[in-house]
């Protein structure tokens, strides 16, 4: 088997094979700067991002998807001829994505129900952040009445986990982003109940 073949052959499995993307976010139809997508800066600092080599091949592979010359000003006018839908379908579809595996626990007002991305080919399945699922139940009084306290919230949230939606895939957390690897995974429970 020649390193020739063997090459062929990865090429071909790369071209075919569909792509699962395991951790994505919910896409929103709000117009935004092309730039935004290869930086975090903002405001004047965003015009820097157009000199990254992974802005101009983002810029380039762009233009190919959506017919249009290698250029921002191209590409953002083509974005807006062809409007959201389409410009998603034809990326979407460019990448050989078969499957989507939504983290919709980044929440915006404009970002898409996680459902409504279905309608642009690739399947579509939910990756649960444990810290929203929280902040979800503790935003409302329990179904029982009365307050939260420790041992309520975690009979309610290990009930809601051990059996959740049928689109759900997966489990995330959050917590290191918020408080570094250094994370207790058993607080004293005097601790957890303060901090409820």
């Amino acid at each position: 088997f020649s390193t020739f073949m063997a090459s062929e052959t990865l090429y071909s499995a790369i071209q075919t094979i569909p792509i699962i993307d395991h951790h994505c976010h919910n896409l929103s139809p709000q117009p935004g700067e092309f730039q935004s997508c290869f930086s975090e800066a903002s405001g004047d600092a965003l015009r820097f991002a157009n000199t990254t080599l992974a802005c101009q091949r983002g810029c380039r592979d762009a233009a190919e998807i959506l017919g249009c010359e290698p250029t921002i000003q191209a590409v953002e006018a083509q974005r807006r001829a062809l409007g959201f839908e389409e410009v998603a379908r034809r990326c979407l579809s460019a990448a050989g994505i078969g499957a989507l595996l939504l983290d919709d626990g980044l929440r915006s007002k404009n970002m898409l129900a996680t459902a409504a991305h279905a309608r642009f080919g690739p399947k579509v399945r939910r990756v649960l952040r444990i810290e929203t699922v929280a902040e979800d139940m503790l935003s409302t009084p329990p179904v029982s009445g009365g307050q939260w306290d420790l041992d309520r919230f975690e009979a309610a949230f290990l009930d809601y986990i051990s059996a959740p939606p049928a689109d759900v895939v997966a489990f995330k957390s959050v917590c290191c982003y918020r408080t570094g690897l250094d994370v207790d995974p058993e607080p004293p429970r005097a601790a957890a109940a303060e901090g409820l």
